[in-house]
């Protein structure tokens, strides 16, 4: 493989394998640097040579025909339903059965006859089918790639754990961070929600992408009505370009609160819901520009628990 590391101070490291483990921000090819940067802390099962690469294309691809023989499995059920329904069709809408013909009345108990046959297998089928619809269900959540805190877009206060799913700050100092996937262009409504594990100060809502500051350290919510952020705090104060910034309200936070961030571009509003007060605040935004989820934080940590 001819393919070098793009990763900064990594000096175009040589590929020398992949991470396969879902819940890793870094997972693709890595260098020996990635190795001991990123994935130190892996069970081996994840990280593969090229070797093992090929081994284990060899053995998913045997995985992926199974794939593609249950579709043509389903692919049969639904033909053979298909066929069940034109067959053993009753929905007549002449129910004056007097007046039938025999030929129709023998079409009539014949299917009737025939539903009853089938009567004793409906719910045992159903139940099966939920049951697989649930477990293929399962497997495809999997796959959906989790929310997580930018390594990137943050201030140098804030620390991120391995998965990029806490962040943290000790200093009295006030950070920030943006989470990694942003709010998708093609959604119209999408939900963060996160959860509080240590407070002194924690503000949550949503910046314009395009307005995180170059400059970190002077980054300014209180004074500076132009920051591109709607957020709400632990003091009941919401933040908002424009005249109402620094403003109080009635929504508070506190330890141990699991609070979701509702964005809704049809109705340009954002919601915040707090699980555990169930307590409510909405505020309207631009929705012309790129939007963020965004927490900041003093003497806090806090957790991205999922986006929907």
């Amino acid at each position: 493989m001819s393919q070098y590391c793009n990763y900064k101070d990594h000096d175009e490291g040589k590929i020398i394998g992949v991470c396969t483990n879902l819940n890793c921000k870094y997972r693709g090819g890595l260098c020996i640097n990635c190795l001991k940067e990123f994935h130190r802390n892996h069970s081996q099962v994840y990280l593969l040579d090229l070797n093992g690469l090929q081994q284990n294309w060899q053995q998913k691809f045997k995985t992926y025909g199974k794939l593609k023989s249950l579709q043509q499995h389903f692919n049969r059920v639904k033909s053979v339903l298909d066929d069940m329904i034109v067959r053993f069709n009753i929905e007549v809408q002449e129910q004056n059965f007097e007046n039938y013909s025999l030929s129709k009345l023998k079409d009539l108990t014949e299917k009737l006859a025939y539903l009853g046959l089938i009567e004793q297998y409906i719910n045992p089928l159903e139940d099966l089918i939920q049951r697989i619809y649930a477990q293929i269900k399962s497997v495809k959540d999997l796959s959906i790639i989790q929310l997580r805190f930018s390594n990137e877009l943050k201030s140098d206060n804030i620390y991120l754990n391995i998965e990029g799913s806490i962040a943290s700050t000790s200093d009295e100092s006030f950070g920030f961070v943006l989470c990694e996937t942003g709010v998708n262009k093609e959604s119209q409504v999408q939900e963060f929600t996160f959860k509080i594990l240590k407070m002194d100060w924690i503000a949550l809502g949503i910046i314009h992408k395009d307005q995180v500051p170059s400059n970190k350290k002077k980054f300014d919510i209180w004074e500076n009505s132009q920051h591109g952020c709607y957020l709400i705090d632990s003091l009941g104060k919401v933040f908002s370009p424009g005249e109402t910034n620094n403003s109080k309200n009635k929504f508070k936070l506190k330890k141990d609160d699991i609070i979701t961030v509702k964005v809704d571009k049809t109705k340009k509003n954002v919601l915040w819901t707090n699980q555990n007060q169930q307590q409510l605040e909405m505020m309207e935004f631009d929705v012309s520009q790129s939007i963020c989820p965004m927490v900041c934080l003093r003497k806090s940590d806090v957790q991205v628990i999922s986006q929907t």
